[in-house]
């Protein structure tokens, strides 16, 4: 502006008004400089105020957005809950039906069963294909209720597809509560409309699920229909009940749905209260409902107000400095230089902000491709940050296909939000969990994508382990039948955990009072607990009682009882404990007192038991020595004259001994049969088993054969295996019984085979021992191992039918068994067939 003033070279005389013209013309372009200033610093004001104005706006906008969305997703969380019991309830219907129609009381039974699932349902009916109700029969039974000419019957059964139908409000019942209808069709077995099973939701429904909104004084959450029909509205302060079925609404909420009818924002007085609102609504898809959540103009601009008032200040400060003297111009001029020097120190710092944000920030176009990013996001990523310049999405997103994220960036609206959670690669190839916020803008004439990504790997990783303990909690709970439950003494809601529902026989979930889970308790132990809950009230004394329950279902039960009172300032404000179900330990100690007088009566007879077994021991012992030994004599003494006498060439006196050495082979086996039969009967414990060398068993059993008829038995050895588990004294004795028999009833001459194989499943040692004998008579096969079971021998003597009975039980006694194999074919020969189980590593 100096060099607009005129030089004193040039100044002119000094006129009548006392200042010389060009200072006139000096001071008209001052006043017109200062003018054109204030007309300027007016203008950027408005410009300003108008902007933060916006970003004001913007910001209570998007906060009620979320609201909207959050609500949204509750209602149809709730709403699909319903819809699940409905779904179930038709699929039910459908197999039901399948057979014929169903009566009204099998009707009942079903409708009762998914009631039980759904206990906050407030009513669970099914109308018939005439509308009517269908109900419990009986003599009491009023009449049933028509609904054939209610709109939303008459929408389910025009009905062409399988969707759920939602009704308008109506009033219900002689108290005129306002409820709203949730339905679905149902078709017979042979596909036609057979009615409608429904649910009614009452308003206080969903106005507890809207109060779970964080609301200001001012502030309004409500939900409507499509038709806009108020259902359900809560607002921050207390105030008169909106009529509800009400389509009273704003001209801006129905211009703002024809622009945008899934969702949107607007700006309006409310119709039910006059309040001027930054309102969002969201439609609860796919029920025909819509929530709207607004948030009080007065507010969100209460912090611009005050901006205003500052803005207002400083520029009628400015004009006011401009007007007073054009001393201040170059103080204008210096404020105008800081104030740039302060707009350019704020663009430096938005992008400082921009570079340095924690989020990782970043901006898409329509490829998919980056366009801006912070430092934080290459950061996050490990890329350098000129590296990531220009990089598709898909280089680090790895949860949704390339495909999926063209889709998106093609079709993402400017002003439209989202939020998901996705896993991004670094660039060293691990993975992290992110979740990204964005929101499709408009710069310089191209469509963008402004996200934000947050690692929340260590969330997601905290959720699950949180998810685990949770599972973790209730898995032992249910292990060890531990329950907890707390009484809040300021609200007197008593809560159960699950485990202790299931143990007093209740749906888990359940809320009883205190009185009525008092009534669970058997009379006779009531004043027990009631004394300890006056002691830890008065004196903070914790209690550990054992109580005697009736269930809900009728069940005794004994649960531990532990609790104690907390207390917050000196204040006891809730009694918390823990209860254990008991009822097995308790029935164990009542049988254990019996068991412990049947013991001792047993104990008794036993020891009578053990004396007579003492004294049948020592029988068999004398029978073993002064019986047994005898014959072991007497047949040595015909073995050693057989020997002589073949010597001397007695043919016929040879004969007659080795006749006589059978005979006495057949009287010492069979009082070792008998022996053993005693043994084996009066065996207590296991048996003792040690490492035994297979060929020495077989070597061994065949010694025990008489001299003539050895060379007859073929050992066939088809395994490898040299040792195997056993007691050999009890399988010799079972191997030698079964080559006996073997020799016995095969043709004179005709060889006997021992085959040694084994098994895998089980792990099994296999002796079979093949004759050529007739075979065993089928009705013989049944019982050949019992006791007193016995073939004929046209040539021997009869037998006791001791020898296979001793075989089956040395096989029990090793946990194996005895077997005939079928040869097929005649049916001659015979093969029996030892099954040694063995122990796995043995």
């Amino acid at each position: 502006m100096s060099a607009a003033l005129p030089s004193p070279a040039d100044r002119g005389p000094v006129t009548a008004s006392g200042s010389p013209p060009p200072r006139r013309a000096a001071w008209r372009w001052l006043v017109l400089v200062i003018a054109m200033t204030s007309v300027l610093v007016s203008t950027l004001s408005l410009v300003a105020l108008r902007s933060s104005r916006n970003a004001y706006q913007s910001r209570a906008v998007d906060a009620v957005q979320n609201l909207a969305g959050g609500m949204q997703h509750a209602l149809a969380a709730d709403l699909d809950r319903v819809d699940t019991a409905l779904r179930s309830f038709v699929l039910a219907h459908a197999r039901a039906t399948t057979q014929g129609p169903l009566d009204d009381e099998a009707m009942a039974r079903l409708l009762e069963e998914q009631q039980r699932l759904v206990p906050e349902l407030d009513s669970l009916q099914v109308a018939g294909a005439d509308g009517l109700l269908r109900q419990r029969p009986g003599p009491q039974a009023p009449e049933p209720a028509s609904l054939a000419e209610r709109p939303y019957f008459v929408q389910v059964r025009d009905a062409t597809g399988d969707e759920v139908v939602v009704s308008e409000p109506e009033q219900q019942g002689p108290d005129g509560r306002w409820t709203v209808v949730v339905a679905r069709r149902l078709r017979s077995g042979d596909g036609r409309f057979d009615g409608m099973v429904h649910a009614r939701l009452d308003m206080r429904h969903f106005e507890r699920i809207l109060g779970t909104v964080a609301l200001g004084p001012r502030d309004a959450v409500t939900l409507r229909t499509a038709r806009l029909a108020l259902v359900a509205r809560r607002t921050g302060s207390p105030q008169p009940p909106a009529a509800i079925g009400s389509r009273n609404v704003s001209p801006e909420l129905l211009e703002a749905l024809q622009a945008a009818p899934e969702g949107g924002s607007y700006v309006a007085a409310t119709a039910l209260d006059r309040i001027e609102r930054i309102n969002a609504y969201r439609r609860v898809t796919p029920y025909p409902l819509m929530v709207i959540v607004g948030v009080a103009t007065d507010d969100f601009l209460l912090g611009w107000q005050r901006e205003v008032a500052l803005v207002g200040l400083l520029a009628s400060l400015v004009v006011l400095t401009l007007g007073t003297a054009s001393l201040f111009v170059w103080r204008a001029w210096r404020r105008a230089a800081e104030s740039a020097g302060r707009a350019q120190r704020e663009a430096h710092r938005q992008r400082a902000l921009m570079l340095t944000a924690s989020d990782g920030i970043h901006v898409l176009d329509r490829q998919g491709c980056v366009v801006e990013l912070s430092d934080s996001f290459a950061q996050m990523l490990g890329h350098p940050r000129e590296a990531m310049q220009g990089m598709h999405v898909s280089a680090w997103d790895v949860r949704f296909s390339q495909g999926a994220v063209m889709r998106t960036m093609r079709h993402f609206r400017v002003g439209e939000r989202f939020k998901v959670v996705t896993q991004h690669r670094k660039r060293d190839g691990s993975l992290i969990d992110a979740e990204v916020v964005g929101v499709g803008v408009h710069i310089d004439g191209q469509d963008l994508l402004y996200c934000a990504a947050r690692d929340v790997t260590a969330r997601s990783q905290a959720e699950r382990a949180l998810r685990a303990s949770r599972a973790l909690l209730d898995r032992t709970g249910r292990v060890a039948r531990v329950g907890g439950w707390e009484l809040d003494l300021r609200s007197g809601q008593l809560t159960w955990t699950d485990e202790t529902c299931r143990i007093h026989g209740v749906p888990p979930g359940s809320t009883p009072t205190l009185q009525q889970a008092m009534d669970f308790v058997d009379a006779a132990h009531r004043p027990h607990i009631v004394a300890a809950i006056d002691n830890a009230l008065k004196e903070g004394t914790p209690w550990d009682l054992q109580l005697g329950l009736t269930t809900a279902d009728g069940r005794k039960a004994w649960v531990r009882a532990v609790g104690e009172a907390e207390t917050e300032g000196g204040s006891t404000v809730r009694l918390v404990g823990a209860l254990q179900d008991i009822t097995e330990s308790e029935q164990r100690r009542t049988e254990l007192a019996r068991e412990q007088a049947l013991r001792a009566e047993l104990e008794r007879r036993a020891a009578e038991l053990d004396a007579l077994l003492r004294e049948r021991s020592g029988m068999l012992d004398v029978m073993a020595h002064e019986v047994r030994q005898p014959l072991n004599n007497a047949s040595a003494a015909l073995q050693g004259a057989a020997t002589a006498l073949a010597a001397a060439g007695d043919t016929v006196a040879t004969q007659r001994l080795a006749r006589a050495q059978t005979v006495l082979g057949h009287v010492l086996a069979s009082i070792d049969n008998t022996l053993a039969v005693a043994s084996l009967l009066a065996r207590a414990g296991p048996i003792e088993r040690s490492d035994t060398d297979i060929d020495t068993l077989v070597a061994v059993c065949i010694g025990d054969m008489p001299p003539a008829e050895r060379p007859r038995i073929v050992v066939d050895r088809v395994t490898t295996t040299r040792t195997a588990s056993m007691d050999m004294s009890l399988m010799r004795l079972a191997l030698r019984n079964l080559l006996s028999n073997a020799l016995k009833y095969s043709p004179a001459g005709a060889s006997v085979t021992v085959r040694l194989s084994d098994s895998d499943e089980p792990l099994a040692l296999l002796i079979d021992v093949i004759d050529q004998g007739p075979g065993v008579p089928p009705a013989l096969a049944q019982r050949l191992f019992e006791r007193g079971s016995r073939g004929e021998h046209p040539a021997g003597p009869a037998g006791l039918g001791l020898g296979l009975y001793i075989v089956r039980r040395v096989m029990e006694l090793h946990g194996g068994h005895v077997a005939l194999v079928d040869h097929g074919g005649d049916g001659r020969g015979l093969t029996m067939r030892l099954v040694v189980a063995q122990e796995s590593g043995a």
